[in-house]
């Protein structure tokens, strides 16, 4: 459970908040101990269905303003790091990897959208070829390869009307930077 910016985020300690805590300065985090989950009379959860036996009541209490963080777990200064590395960002470069391919054949990448926000014009350098940032499928022909900026808010590689996977034979792990046009 996280504390931070008037907000309390709850997760399993597996890498998926870890993004934001390694950002958010004045963060305070706990974790959840059975004596908390006692007090609200959660004494078997089952070991499968943890977001309707711990999460659900867990935020129904913070909703209703029953029940704060510090009541249910001790503070913890240490948390799983996320699954995924952050990009490395030097002067006029970013560079990022594939981390998934949709089913459509997308290549999306590690690098969110801020950092796109460091460049004048924005050039995408990816399996050997340049993309230029476009805002959507539609500003290129059929079969085109682009760049742009996912609904998740990071870079993808994509092909309008196909794979951009199988047509640049590309996959997860693949390096992609982000330079100045």
């Amino acid at each position: 459970m996280v504390e931070y910016d008037d907000h309390i985020f709850m997760a399993p300690d597996n890498g998926l908040l870890a993004s934001m805590l390694n950002s958010a300065d004045g963060a305070i985090v706990y974790r959840l101990r059975q004596l908390g989950l006692d007090r609200l009379n959660i004494s078997e959860p089952s070991l499968t269905f943890h977001g309707r036996d711990i999460f659900a009541p867990v935020a129904a209490e913070f909703a209703a303003g029953r029940m704060a963080p510090c009541e249910l777990g001790a503070r913890v200064g240490q948390w799983t790091p996320a699954w995924i590395d952050e990009p490395n960002v030097t002067p006029g470069r970013v560079t990022g990897v594939i981390i998934t391919v949709d089913t459509f054949g997308n290549l999306v990448s590690n690098i969110d959208q801020s950092l796109v926000r460091l460049f004048k014009s924005p050039l995408v350098r990816f399996a050997g070829h340049h993309f230029d940032l476009k805002p959507t499928y539609g500003n290129v022909r059929p079969g085109d390869y682009l760049a742009l900026v996912n609904s998740f808010g990071v870079i993808e590689i994509a092909r309008a009307e196909g794979s951009a996977a199988a047509g640049l034979g590309s996959e997860r792990g693949a390096p992609i930077v982000l330079v100045e046009a």
